[in-house]
Order: structure tokens, then C-alpha cells, then sequence
């Protein structure tokens, strides 16, 4: 027992005899402290790594394998392997029960859009919602030439594209003033100024005289006589009245206003210069050979509104790229703003039968989304604020793509039931991120301080709130299954869009074709019931008639 009192190594020789080379004392390590004596140096020489950060361990579910979208594989950072590195066996499902708003953050070059356009295909291919089992609806807004590929593996007959930049290729012709259907005129008009008064940061001023030229403007169109501005249905044309008025008008026609009066003599200096001020910003809108009036100022039957951008169950991408930054906030953020109001206007997505549940997915999503600094001094609720708190009750979902997820509205975070985080480089990016985990950087949890700028690409920590239960909540590293689909050239894209025309136009035919059977059969049989009643009636008419005989008494004669 005496060589085992002491747990201290000793150089001094006890001298034991028939020993050779005895000490004193004996150490007994317990597993960790050999492993301790053992350790490889911690030195950082060519080709050896030795000072660095163990990831944080986070939760390995393996209930996760059956979900509706499939997004990649649970990486296990306690075990690695020759073959397969951190990838366990385990895949990462979302169910299609727990869809809702969603943001996917990290820094450039990450992996966000990777991950969206698996989330994407995974739920166009599998989900069905609702009694009816209906499919979603994705509208993308792309500045970046990134969500083209997926004419690869949509539909064709289900995949739309509109350009927002390039009046040569597929241009969608829009007309911003162009009222929504449903929509009343004044809710309209006044969520056009704010928009992009914010976007262009041209403070309350110009917010003021703004909205009174775009009034002035729906009101010279008719668009504010009583039996217009609240933009019902009118089943006698089958139109809707302010959508039909206000086709006829642009934003060129609200910029030249505005010029005229700014050139007014009667006008104070004061006022003119805020008016030029708008002038400016809305140059682009009044210029005949400008790209911007030649997509978003066409007018009549060519001029599409933002509603009818919608379609049906399909993939919708609009692609942005080359626009000017606030140009693109104050069209993305109109789309937005615009869709949530006609959702609003008309019933919904979820119920309607030719409707269909529809999810925003916002590309650069800190340029669209204001924070929650009001710098224009506008006062009320941001617009975007209201949308995230309200719009999945009526079936429309935003998911958000940003660098800064730190700089977004409190309600992106507060109501995004899917969080998706990849490597953060900002400090505040970095806390926020933490905290939207359920962890509180401090000494338990400060390992994620280190680990969320060190994260590798297509690594992402996800956590899913809409579960009944806590362990299903719970945060998970997942490495993310790329979609294996190449990028397309215009020429190549054309292609796909022209197939996909044309199978639409098959459809169309076919489902006219049986339209017409159904009408014809039913006719036929309506036909064929009207003429066995004139039959009848023509034997009641034409029965024999009882003769009289003038030789008979009368009463034999009745």
C-alpha cells in the first residue's frame, strides 16, 4: 500500500533489493490524466493542426428521416470517419406540417442559396397541403442569376421566369400602378408611396407629396368614384373596376405631375426642391428609352399587375440582375407588400379553390426588409413588420435570404418558425445567432462564439419550432446535400420556357376539349328530355277525339 499513498511521481531511488532500478514511489493516473501525459503537443508545425476549437455539440435526432424535404445529412462533430467525414447516417427532414416563415442567414458566399433551392425543389416535389392536397406556390425574387437552374428539375409547364432587368429576355412588362384585383384603390396607392419613399429614403416631405400626386393621378383615372375605389367584382364585365382604370396609368404619369409642378411658378422654392428631390429618384420611371420604364411603365392590356405575376401551383422566379440596389428594394419590396394585400383582399391562399398557399423567398433579403429604425420619420408600423406578424394566417410565408440577420426586423426573427444559420463573421451577427439557438454565449455556451466564423461551407446549425415536442425543437448541425443541377444560359433557359409554353397551351386545348364533350353531352341530353316533352305534348294535343254522332241521344254522346 505504500507505493499506491501517493498519486506524485518520485525520482528517488528506494534501493529495493533484487529490484532493478526501484524508486520510491509509484503513480497510479486515472484514464484522463495518462491521456493528458500522453496528448500529442499542442504546436502548430507544417502539416500538423494542433490548436483548434472543438465544434459544439449539438443533439443527433433519428427521427428526422421520413420528412416531406429532405435537406441533408445530421453531421455528428464527435465522430469522424475516413469515408464519410462528420456525416452520420442520419438524414435532416422538415415534415411539410411544420412549413412557415424562415430565414436562412450567413455570411457571403455560405451556402445559403444552396440550401433555399433544396428546400425549394424538396417541397414543390413533395408537399400537399390542405384537404385537397393542393401544392405550393413559390415566388422567388433572384438579383443574382442563381434560381434559373431549377427549370432544370421544375416542370416546365410549372416553371415561369420573368426577367426585371433585360427588356431582351422574357422582360415581365409590369405596371406598378396597375391596382390589384380586390384591393382597394386608397390602401394601395398609399403602401406604393410608403414603399418607395423608404426606399429611397426621401424622409416625410416627400412622403406627403407623393402620395397627393398618385392620388391626383388614380383620381383623374376614376379610380376613387364611389363605385370604383373598392374595387369589387363586377360580374356583369368580369373585371374588376380599379384593376381596369388604373391599367391605363404608370409611374410616368405621377413623375411628370410632380415635374409640372415643380416647375410652377406659383410654386415655393422650398416645396419645388423637395419635389425635384422626388423627381430624381423617379427619373428612371419617365424616360422613354430607360430599362426601368420599359418593364415597369407598360400600360393597357400589356401592362401585367403584381397579382397577375401569381399564376397557379407553379415556381415563379423574377430575376433582378443589374438593377440598382434601391430600385430592387422599392420593386421587391412593392411584390411583397403587394402579395400579402391581395391574399388579404381575396379570402386568402388556403381556401379558395383557384388559390394556392404561397411562399415569398427574398434573395439579399436585408436590401427589402427595413429594420426597425425608422429613419425616414414616417412614423407607424413598418410595413414589413405587419406582414410577418399577420400573413401566414392567410397562407403566404416569407422566407428570407440575408448576410445580417442581425440588422432584420424584429419580426423575421420573431416569427420565423425555421431557422437556418450558417457562418457569421459580424459580432452582432454572431450574438444574434446564438440567441435565436436557445443558447446564451456565456460560459456554458461561449464554444459557438468560435465555432459560427469557423463553420465550413454547406454546414449550417438548424432549429425547427413548430413540434409538439421539446427534443424535436432542439438545434441541429446539418451538412447540406447540394443539388447537383447546372446554371443555364439565356439560350438554354429559352428552351425550357418555350417547352413549357407550349405544353401549356396543349393543356389548355385538351381541358377546352373536354369542356366542350361535357357541355355537348349535357346539352344532348337536354335536347333529348325537351323533345320527349313536346312528344307528350303534341299526343295530348293530337289524342283521338270522341266523335259525336248526331243520331244518338246526348247523354250517350258525353
Amino acid at each position: 500500500m505504500k507505493h499506491m499513498s501517493v498519486f506524485s511521481p518520485s525520482v528517488i531511488k528506494e534501493g529495493i533489493p533484487g529490484e532493478f532500478e526501484s524508486y520510491k514511489y509509484t503513480t497510479l493516473l486515472l484514464s484522463d490524466e495518462l491521456a493528458a501525459y500522453s496528448h500529442p503537443p499542442r504546436a502548430n508545425i507544417g502539416g500538423i493542426q494542433a490548436a483548434i476549437d472543438d465544434p459544439p455539440i449539438l443533439t443527433i435526432p433519428s427521427n428526422r428521416q421520413n420528412g416531406e424535404i429532405f435537406i441533408g445529412y445530421v453531421a455528428d462533430v464527435e465522430k469522424y470517419s475516413k469515408h464519410s467525414g462528420y456525416k452520420s447516417r442520419f438524414k435532416y427532414c422538415l415534415s411539410g406540417k411544420e412549413l412557415h416563415h424562415a430565414y436562412i442567414s450567413g455570411a457571403s458566399r455560405s451556402g445559403k442559396t444552396v440550401v433555399a433551392r433544396r428546400m425549394v425543389a424538396e417541397a414543390y416535389a413533395h408537399v400537399r397541403r390542405g384537404e385537397k392536397k393542393k401544392r405550393l406556390r413559390f415566388l422567388i425574387m433572384d438579383p443574382k442569376q442563381d434560381w434559373r437552374s431549377l427549370a432544370k428539375i421544375i416542370p416546365s409547364d410549372h416553371f415561369r421566369f420573368y426577367s426585371l432587368s433585360d427588356p431582351e429576355f422574357h422582360p415581365a412588362h409590369l405596371n406598378l400602378m396597375k391596382i390589384p384585383k380586390g384591393v382597394y384603390t386608397e390602401r394601395y396607392a398609399d403602401k406604393l408611396r410608403e414603399i418607395f419613399i423608404r426606399s429611397y429614403g426621401l424622409g416625410d416631405r416627400g412622403f406627403s407629396i407623393l402620395g397627393k400626386a398618385i392620388n391626383e393621378v388614380y383620381r383623374e383615372a376614376g379610380c376613387f368614384e364611389p363605385s370604383v375605389k373598392y374595387n369589387r367584382f363586377d360580374p356583369k364585365t368580369g373585371t374588376y373596376p380599379a384593376t381596369e382604370r388604373s391599367k391605363n396609368i404608370s409611374l410616368a404619369a405621377v413623375c411628370a405631375k410632380l415635374q409640372a409642378e415643380a416647375e410652377d411658378p406659383a410654386t415655393k422654392r422650398d416645396k419645388a426642391e423637395a419635389i425635384q428631390r422626388i423627381v430624381d429618384r423617379m427619373e428612371s420611371f419617365n424616360e422613354p428609352d430607360s430599362t426601368i420604364y420599359e418593364i415597369f411603365c407598360k400600360t393597357g392590356d400589356e401592362g401585367l399587375g403584381i397579382d397577375d405575376l401569381l399564376g397557379a401551383d407553379d415556381v415563379i422566379v423574377l430575376e433582378s440582375y443589374g438593377m440598382d440596389t434601391k430600385t430592387s428594394a422599392f420593386v421587391f419590396g412593392l411584390l411583397t407588400s403587394t402579395v400579402y394585400q391581395y391574399a388579404v383582399s381575396n379570402g386568402g391562399f388556403v381556401e379558395p379553390e383557384n388559390q394556392y398557399e404561397t411562399i415569398l423567398v427574398i434573395e439579399e433579403a436585408n436590401q427589402v426588409l427595413i429594420g426597425n429604425e425608422d429613419t425616414d420619420n414616417l412614423g407607424g408600423a413598418n410595413p414589413f413588420e405587419v406582414i410577418l406578424d399577420q400573413s401566414a394566417g392567410y397562407g403566404l410565408f416569407i422566407w428570407t435570404l440575408t448576410q445580417k440577420i442581425a440588422d432584420m426586423p424584429d419580426s423575421v426573427l420573431a416569427n420565423s418558425a425555421i431557422k437556418i444559420i450558417g457562418r457569421q463573421d459580424r459580432k452582432d451577427d454572431i450574438d444574434t445567432s446564438i440567441v435565436q439557438i436557445g443558447k446564451d454565449g456565456k460560459i456554458v455556451d461561449r464554444v459557438f462564439k468560435n465555432w459560427l466564423p469557423d463553420q465550413p461551407i454547406g454546414w449550417f446549425i438548424i432549429k425547427s419550432s413548430r413540434n409538439g415536442s421539446f427534443s424535436d425543437n432542439a438545434p441541429v448541425h446539418v451538412m447540406v446535400e447540394y443539388l447537383n443541377i447546372p446554371s443555364l444560359n439565356n439560350e438554354e433557359l429559352d428552351d425550357v420556357l418555350r417547352l413549357g409554353e407550349v405544353k401549356r397551351v396543349n393543356d389548355e386545348i385538351e381541358k377546352y376539349s373536354e369542356d366542350y364533350k361535357t357541355v355537348f353531352t349535357n346539352d344532348q341530353e337536354g335536347l333529348t328530355e325537351r323533345q320527349d316533352t313536346q312528344d307528350e305534348a303534341v299526343q295530348k294535343r293530337t289524342r283521338p277525339v270522341k266523335r259525336i254522332d248526331p243520331y244518338m241521344p246526348a247523354s250517350k254522346n258525353r
